[in-house]
């Protein structure tokens, strides 16, 4: 299993809190966040749209307690994120730490969260790490 989030990775928000809590700061390894601010929508969301094809195996994230996601619908899409599937709904705890979720995924172009109940009695949800692990897809080589 690898990284599936690099360069190439094109990351979404539904909003950011301002300009310090960015999407950029999902994913830079340092400790900081992405702070959706008051939802302006039913839910805040992100979403992650690889340049090629891929089979994400494990979602990793790190809320901050009291801004976390008690549920989270996850989505996926063969293309780049214009037809989204229900895949699961994974129910991280409220806490600060690092926690991680099998995803039941076959290849895909894109993957959505969807943070449908926050902890926050405003909806905000505070998110310090973003990781997908997985693979390439396995090449079929019987021919047919």
């Amino acid at each position: 299993m690898r990284s599936l989030i690099d360069g190439d990775t094109r990351i979404s928000v539904s909003g950011s809190q301002d300009k310090s809590t960015g999407k950029r700061n999902l994913t830079d390894g340092k400790d900081t966040c992405w702070c959706s601010g008051t939802p302006k929508e039913a839910h805040p969301w992100l979403s992650v749209v690889f340049p090629d094809l891929l089979v994400p195996a494990q979602l990793v994230l790190v809320f901050q307690g009291g801004f976390a996601s008690r549920k989270t619908a996850v989505y996926y899409a063969t293309d780049s994120g214009t037809d989204w599937s229900l895949a699961t709904n994974i129910f991280p705890d409220d806490a600060n730490k690092v926690q991680s979720f099998d995803l039941p995924i076959q290849p895909v172009r894109a993957l959505k969260l969807v943070f449908e109940d926050s902890t926050d009695p405003f909806g905000r949800i505070t998110l310090y790490d973003l990781q997908l692990h997985g693979t390439d897809p396995i090449a079929d080589n019987t021919g047919v």
